[in-house]
């Protein structure tokens, strides 16, 4: 009896002690739950890397999706933009040179010659001006030999005033009547200028005018040549296949208007 009594004593020693044993914290084995806080701090260090590392995007509600279209043109809409803007400049600034450029061609393209009250144009004949302004052929009955060219003067009713056709003949094969001769140029000239004389205009401007009101009428001359020895100067002026030149004498006012036909 005293064994078996020895024996109960005993294992109730031993199953107190194990369950004292499993109370105590740190008395549990270094297994799976050992390693457990380590892996939590591991995960925490990991989601406080993760939420620092994607950039914060308020334009994109969490769930939606991202329309990638609608991203590539957004992006691409500022550079079209600019695009557009460089071209309308390059097209501004390609329009005002083109416009400074024809300046005088736009303006004289249309300005007729005006002899004796009549408008006449370079490329009639001798006697299609005779007839339209009444000046008599001062050189009638003269001739033009063939692939030449010859002044032809016509009757101004003054010897101080002088109104010569320059007149050519390249279009046929004989010798032409100077009638029939094509006018390439005019050459008007008033000897000692002193008032304005209107037996011939061009664009308003006559014998008599001051270089001012030549530039008044057509702006720069496209060259102003000035002699000093001669005391003159020339204003040129070229509109589309048209040389108009200006000559002042003294500088002051103008005593000839010369027209000719250009190859350029």
């Amino acid at each position: 009896m005293k064994s078996s009594s020895r024996k109960s004593g005993k294992g109730a020693v031993i199953l107190l002690s194990a369950l004292i044993a499993l109370s105590i914290p740190g008395c549990t084995s270094s297994g799976s739950n050992a390693a457990e806080p380590a892996d939590s701090t591991s995960n925490v260090e990991n989601t406080a890397s993760t939420e620092a590392a994607v950039p914060a995007d308020d334009s994109n509600v969490a769930g939606e999706d991202i329309d990638e279209d609608q991203v590539v043109a957004e992006s691409e809409e500022p550079s079209t933009l600019n695009e557009e803007k460089t071209e309308d400049a390059a097209s501004d600034s390609t329009q005002e040179e083109t416009e400074g450029t024809n300046t005088q061609s736009q303006k004289g393209e249309d300005i007729p010659i005006i002899i004796n009250g009549a408008e006449i144009q370079l490329g009639m004949t001798v006697q299609e001006i005779v007839d339209a302004t009444g000046l008599p052929n001062a050189d009638k009955g003269k001739t033009v030999k063939v692939n030449s060219e010859e002044y032809v003067n016509l009757d101004t009713g003054n010897s101080l005033k002088s109104l010569q056709l320059h007149v050519t003949n390249y279009n046929s094969y004989s010798d032409k009547d100077v009638k029939d001769c094509i006018t390439t140029g005019l050459i008007y000239t008033v000897i000692g200028t002193k008032e304005k004389d209107e037996l011939l205009s061009f664009s308003g401007i006559t014998i008599g005018d001051t270089e001012e009101d030549v530039i008044k009428a057509l702006g720069e001359p496209l060259n102003a040549y000035e002699s000093d020895s001669a005391k003159y100067k020339d204003l040129s002026y070229k509109f589309n296949n048209r040389l108009v030149i200006f000559t002042l004498m003294d500088g002051k006012k103008i005593s000839t208007i010369s027209v000719s036909l250009t190859i350029s």
